[in-house]
């Protein structure tokens, strides 16, 4: 994980807006941050019922784990709101079936 102050992704003239999609919110553990998962981690799609779960580790680690058996080239997705079959929307319009 890079951990970065929130405002250097969100809402200040010199914001990242490529980020904004791609973070995940680090408040938890450190305030007013986010998060940046290297490798795959900011890259995993939203489904509510997604087959893997994300937790935060403090100070920067994201533990990614498969909560059901993923078949081979199956998609790994992820709750982005961490709790599997959490309903609340995406802070952004989705294609395809969101569950």
């Amino acid at each position: 994980m890079l951990v970065l102050p929130a405002r250097e992704v969100f809402g200040t003239d010199d914001a990242s807006p490529v980020l904004m999609d791609y973070v995940f919110d680090w408040r938890a553990i450190r305030e007013a941050h986010v998060g940046l998962a290297l490798g795959y981690g900011s890259l995993y799609n939203h489904r509510i019922f997604a087959n893997a779960t994300w937790t935060r580790v403090a100070p920067d680690l994201l533990d990614i784990h498969a909560h059901r058996d993923i078949a081979a080239g199956e998609e790994i997705t992820i709750n982005y709101h961490g709790t599997p079959g959490d309903p609340e929307p995406a802070a952004f319009e989705q294609r395809g079936s969101p569950d």
